[in-house]
C-alpha cells in the first residue's frame, strides 16, 4: 500500500472518531458516511495489492511455451521432441510446455502476434519472423534443409523425368519443401503436358506412407523425414534431390529476460558436447545446433509469398 494511501484511510478513520464524538445528527451522518467511503477505499486497495502480488507471482510461473512448426502431426510432433523439452526445462530451471496449430498458416499467424517465447520454424517462416520484429534468431540445425523425391523401393520410376503426368503427394502447399520440391520437378521439365500432379497431405510422412500404400506414385518430403523413414524400414527409396537451404530456425521472443534468451542458445548449441545432450539428439533423431544469424536464412526468402 503507497504512503498516500494510508495517510487517507487515516484522515478518514480521525474523521470517524469525530463522528463518535459530534455533537449534531448533520454532522453524525456525514462523517459516518465518511466511515463507510474508508472502509470501501481501504477494501479496494488490499484488493488490489493482493491481486498485484498474484498476478506477479503466477507470470513468474507461468511455464515457457516452445512452439514447433506442425510438420507431423501434434501427437507425434509432442512425443518426438518431448527429450528437447525436459532438457530445456533442466536446463532454464523453468518449465518449459510444446505447443503446435492445426495447419502452417495457423502457426504463422501466432508465431507473427508474439504468441510464442521459443519458436522452431522453417526458414522463409524464420524470416517472416525476423521481420515482425518480435523474435531473435538464436540457433539453427548444423545440417541444412533438402526437399527429396521418393518412390516405393518397388516403383518401376527410376528417375524424375519419369514422374510426368503422375500423381505426387506433398507436405501442406506453404511448406518450403513443397515449394523447393515442386520447383525442383518443373525445372527438371514436369511441365505443360509433362506436369506432375500434386495431392496436398498434413505432414511430411502422410505424404511418404501414401506413396507406400499406392494412393500416390511418388512423394516430396524432406531430408530429415525421408532419412527417418528410411531408417525405421520404410519401404522408400529417393529418386531426386534439390539444392540445400538453410536449417530450421530457432528463435525466442525479444521481450524475454536476456538469461533466458541466451540460456536457450547456449543449452541448444551445446548439446554435443556432454553426454546428456547427445542422447537428447539422438531420442529426437537430429544431429545438433549451431549459433546462426540471419543473413544465413536469406537465400529462403525467395519462397515467402
Amino acid at each position: 500500500m503507497r504512503l498516500a494511501d494510508i495517510l487517507q484511510v487515516r484522515k478518514l478513520q480521525e474523521q470517524y472518531i469525530k463522528y463518535q464524538q459530534g455533537d449534531t445528527l448533520m454532522e453524525r451522518q456525514q462523517i459516518k458516511l465518511l466511515h463507510i467511503v474508508s472502509l470501501f477505499v481501504l477494501t479496494c486497495i488490499t484488493t488490489s495489492a493482493i491481486a498485484g502480488k498474484y498476478t506477479t507471482r503466477s507470470n513468474k510461473n507461468k511455464p515457457l511455451t516452445f512452439a514447433i512448426l506442425p510438420f507431423l502431426s501434434p501427437i507425434a510432433l509432442t512425443k518426438r521432441f518431448a527429450p528437447l523439452r525436459d532438457y530445456l526445462s533442466e536446463k532454464l530451471g523453468k518449465e518449459v510446455v510444446i505447443e503446435t496449430a492445426s495447419s502452417y498458416e495457423d502457426f504463422t499467424k501466432k508465431t507473427n502476434n508474439g504468441e510464442y517465447d521459443f519458436v522452431l520454424t522453417a526458414p522463409h517462416f524464420t524470416l517472416m519472423a525476423l521481420d515482425t520484429g518480435k523474435y531473435e534468431l538464436r540457433a539453427a540445425y548444423i545440417k541444412k534443409l533438402q526437399a527429396n523425391v521418393v518412390v516405393k523401393t518397388d516403383s518401376l520410376v527410376n528417375s524424375v523425368q519419369d514422374l510426368a503426368g503422375k500423381q505426387i503427394g506433398v507436405p501442406p502447399v506453404k511448406a518450403i519443401i513443397t515449394i523447393a520440391g515442386i520447383l525442383y520437378l518443373e525445372e527438371q521439365g514436369l511441365i505443360d503436358d509433362r506436369a506432375a500432379h500434386y495431392k496436398a497431405y498434413r505432414s511430411h510422412n502422410a505424404a511418404m506412407l501414401a506413396t507406400v500404400s499406392g494412393e500416390v506414385d511418388a512423394a516430396i518430403a524432406s531430408n530429415f523425414q525421408v532419412q527417418n523413414q528410411i531408417n525405421k524400414g520404410l519401404a522408400i527409396r529417393i529418386v531426386g534431390e534439390t539444392r540445400t537451404y538453410p536449417g530450421m530456425g530457432l528463435l525466442t521472443a525479444k521481450r524475454l529476460p536476456s538469461k533466458i534468451k541466451d540460456g536457450f542458445e547456449e543449452s541448444l548449441v551445446s548439446m554435443t558436447e556432454s553426454e546428456q545432450g547427445k542422447a537428447v539428439l539422438k531420442a529426437i533423431r537430429y544431429p545438433g545446433y549451431k549459433s546462426a544469424q540471419s543473413a544465413e536464412f536469406e537465400p529462403a526468402r525467395i519462397f515467402i509469398k
